[in-house]
């Protein structure tokens, strides 16, 4: 995640707000540099069981995605984590460095990995 997040560094800070929406703290420390602040919610998936799907059953109208794969489907769920996703700023709005921690929510029964 920190190299995902690193990526955004000489980007406009307007298009991490795109991106992510409105930030969830702003701090300006009065030079015109500012830190933003995002909250950002880490959804857990629970999968059906798939099955790999081969011969006749391709030929049956089955839905299936490259390799004979079926769809993978199941169910999002809260975790209780969320990363804290930080940009700082130069005072031109140009992202000049980002922080990404992990946070857990303490009723969450996952733990990160």
């Amino acid at each position: 995640m920190q190299q995902t997040i690193g990526r955004w560094r000489g980007i406009h800070i307007s298009k991490a707000i795109q991106k992510w929406g409105a930030p969830k703290e702003v701090n300006d420390n009065g030079t015109g540099w500012r830190t933003y602040i995002w909250q950002i919610p880490v959804p857990g998936f629970l999968p059906r069981q798939a099955s790999r799907m081969l011969g006749p059953q391709l030929r049956q109208g089955h839905p299936t995605h490259f390799g004979g794969m079926r769809k993978v489907s199941g169910t999002y769920i809260a975790t209780g984590y969320t990363y804290q996703l930080t940009f700082y700023t130069r005072p031109n709005g140009i992202i000049s460095k980002t922080d990404v921690k992990k946070n857990h929510g303490p009723a969450s029964e996952f733990k990160w990995k």
